[in-house]
């Protein structure tokens, strides 16, 4: 399924450690703070995981002034159906949105 993990991190350090995660998945950016791809349920349960623990190592050591920035992660698992009805709009162009598909071959 097409997965969309969308996020508010105000923490740059935190949100690089979520942005690389997805990455490591074979996400890509679609926006700044937006991340698109196809991951399996399991894949999307791991990734979820990886990131609550990122979440929750980081917030047992805040400060004052991290508790006050912003920490909102949302994952989206969109069917197939679902996602052919999505719309995107654009300086060029309105249409359908393309799926992002991972890569073959992955080498880590």
């Amino acid at each position: 399924m097409q997965t969309l993990v969308v996020f508010d991190i105000g923490d740059n350090k935190l949100r690089t450690r979520i942005e690389n995660a997805c990455m490591d998945c074979g996400m890509q950016r679609t926006q700044f703070s937006l991340f698109q791809g196809e991951l399996t349920a399991t894949r999307r349960k791991k990734l979820a995981k990886k990131v609550e623990n990122l979440v929750n190592a980081h917030t047992e050591k805040e400060s004052k002034k991290q508790i006050q920035q912003a920490l909102l992660i949302h994952f989206f698992a969109l069917c197939s159906t679902d996602f052919k009805n999505t719309i995107q709009i654009n300086r060029s162009a309105t249409g359908t949105v393309p799926p992002i598909r991972p890569p073959a071959v992955v080498i880590l």
